[in-house]
């Protein structure tokens, strides 16, 4: 509560652009912890047309679709506020980075562990199963890879609504 009256007293004092800016940088790096010692490591950059290639669909009146020339998640046809730069996983001392190509404003101002799923493979050791959900707060897209000792790869990234009818959890 107290936050959030300092952003609405800064954004009054300030004006919107020192409240994205504290807002951007609230979480740049977050570890989460799951069971079996799994850490999750995250680091979000704000987007900048110095550091981040994005690409036009549909002509000069078109929308920004891709992302570093990966298809963009995260954006309803905007420009993003925020890249998600670096996910690791973390298991028995080793890291394994994982594929966060094209994928744009994965939160709020914070991650919270709800967002993400870490789940170890029952029948094959030391193989995991990441799955997120992300957001900025209006749709959602999610991303899951599969993690073994030593590498992963991102086996979807695909709108919540689809993953969710896929999944069984949709309509």
């Amino acid at each position: 509560m107290l936050v959030r009256r300092l952003l609405v007293l800064a954004l009054v004092i300030l004006g919107p652009a020192a409240v994205q800016a504290q807002t951007d940088l609230e979480v740049r790096d977050a570890h989460l912890h799951f069971d079996g010692g799994a850490v999750l490591h995250l680091t979000v950059a704000p987007y900048s047309t110095a550091a981040h290639i994005l690409e036009l669909c549909g002509g000069d009146d078109g929308y920004p679709c891709t992302l570093g020339g990966a298809p963009m998640f995260g954006t309803d046809g905007t420009e993003p506020s925020t890249v998600l730069e670096a996910a690791d996983l973390e298991v028995g001392g080793r890291r394994v980075p994982l594929d966060v190509s094209g994928m744009a404003n994965p939160w709020v101002d914070r991650p919270y562990e709800g967002q993400f799923e870490v789940v170890a493979d029952p029948d094959i050791p030391e193989r995991w199963r990441v799955v997120a959900r992300l957001s900025d707060g209006a749709g959602y897209y999610v991303a899951v890879w599969e993690v073994a000792r030593g590498g992963a790869s991102r086996t979807a990234l695909l709108p919540g609504e689809t993953y969710d009818v896929c999944m069984g959890e949709g309509e």
